[in-house]
C-alpha cells in the first residue's frame, strides 16, 4: 500500500497562521474640554518664571546644536537631545 505524505502542520497550527489578531476596542475620543482654573495657573505660573530662569531657558533642546554645524548635523543633534531630555536633566545633556 502506498501512503501520502502528511503535512507537517497541523490543522490547529494553520489556523494560528492565518487567524487575524484580535482587534483592541476603540478609546474614546480625548476631551477638549480644559481644566477648570487652567487661566489662573497659568498666571500663576508666568509670575513665578518673570523672577527666575530654569536650565530649560539657556540649556533647551533647541539651543545645543553646533552653530557651526551644516544644518543636517543641527538637526541631528537637536532630535539626540530630545530624545535624552526626557531621561535627564538638562544640565547634563549639555555637559
Amino acid at each position: 500500500p502506498t501512503s501520502k505524505a502528511k503535512s507537517a502542520t497541523s490543522p490547529a497550527a494553520k489556523r494560528a497562521k492565518t487567524a487575524s489578531p484580535a482587534k483592541s476596542p476603540k478609546s474614546p475620543p480625548p476631551s477638549t474640554t480644559p481644566p477648570n482654573g487652567w487661566r489662573e495657573i497659568l498666571d500663576i505660573i508666568r509670575q513665578l518664571r518673570e523672577t527666575r530662569d530654569a536650565a530649560v531657558d539657556t540649556m533647551g533642546c533647541e539651543r545645543l546644536a553646533d552653530p557651526e554645524a551644516s544644518i543636517d548635523t543641527q538637526n541631528f543633534q537637536t532630535l539626540i537631545s530630545l530624545m535624552l531630555s526626557s531621561q535627564t536633566k538638562d544640565e547634563v545633556n549639555a555637559a
